[in-house]
């Protein structure tokens, strides 16, 4: 009995770690069509929050990382199976080079200088890049 709820207590730690753990935002080189794409945030309802979360990964549970306003400049890299979320690099100043042509032709999760994270596709106005 004893060894059933370690168990159980165990298996529940794991399941919440799992459910924690955030998907990184996977780049790749610009020539490979990956974070070539720019958007543009938009259509954010003035009278309620008014902001864009960026998540830890693509869903509405998954732990906040910052928000944006309406106008902020994002990279796209990334999107869902369903293309609801995007992976989007970003950073808050707008001087800053987030290194995204300097990557290597295998996709891999992005540890640059400036932010990412999900957002969902619903506020993104995409341009061609």
């Amino acid at each position: 009995m004893k060894y059933q709820l370690a168990f159980a207590v165990l298996a529940a730690a794991a399941a919440a770690a799992a459910i924690a753990a955030p998907r990184p935002v996977l780049i790749a080189s610009a020539g490979s069509g990956n974070c070539v794409v720019t958007g543009e945030v938009v259509g954010l309802n003035g009278r309620r929050d008014n902001y864009l979360s960026v998540r830890a990964g693509p869903g509405v549970r998954e732990r906040e990382l910052d928000r944006l306003r309406s106008g902020a400049l994002v990279i796209v890299c990334d999107e869902t199976a369903s293309g609801a979320w995007l992976g989007i690099v970003y950073n808050r100043t707008g001087n800053q080079d987030c290194f995204i042509g300097q990557t290597s032709s295998l996709r891999r999760p992005y540890r640059g200088p400036c932010r990412s994270g999900w957002v969902s596709s619903r506020y993104i106005d995409v341009n061609a890049g």
